[in-house]
């Protein structure tokens, strides 16, 4: 059995006009749920907002009030800001 020349080309042709389709609809698809306010989008900012409810306050929070209540607090002359932030850490 042998085949034109004409009929594998469009065969060919309509295997790669229908891959690309294929592509195309998948790719919109997917472009659907995972866009931002998409459902993807929705679950991650879901979850990290009841991260955020859950965990408590980070440290380095509390670090930085006392680092400014300190300068409030006990003004020291002479001193640079690495030597009070060594101060405080130790």
């Amino acid at each position: 059995m042998r085949i034109s020349i004409s009929a594998a080309v469009t065969a060919t042709g309509i295997a790669l006009i229908a891959g690309v389709l294929v592509t195309l609809v998948t790719g919109a698809g997917a472009l659907n749920r995972l866009k931002v306010n998409g459902p993807i989008y929705e679950d991650i900012i879901y979850s990290k907002d009841l991260i955020a409810d859950i965990l408590p306050p980070d440290s380095n929070d509390k670090n930085q009030n006392l680092f400014v209540s300190h300068f409030i607090d006990q003004p020291v002359s002479g001193t640079t800001q690495f030597d009070l932030v060594t101060i405080q850490m130790s």
